[in-house]
């Protein structure tokens, strides 16, 4: 698994472009979840092969929508 390749994917993630999967080239998915002091985690889904990959102990900049915990 291409574990630096998903991180990379966090950036674009961030701006809502359009993001593929560092395995297959299918289209993935982020769902990023915060607390109040914007710190978290991030899962990023290829909707092709289902890879996925868990991005955790990020500090979520305030411009970037997240759910809460």
């Amino acid at each position: 698994m291409k574990v630096n390749e998903w991180i990379k994917l966090l950036d674009k993630a961030y701006m809502n472009k359009p993001m593929f999967c560092p395995e297959c080239g299918g289209e993935v998915t982020a769902r990023m979840f915060a607390d109040d002091d914007r710190f978290g985690f991030a899962i990023l889904e290829c909707s092709k092969c289902n890879s996925q990959q868990q991005i955790s102990r990020v500090k979520f900049p305030k411009s970037v929508n997240t759910e809460k915990l």
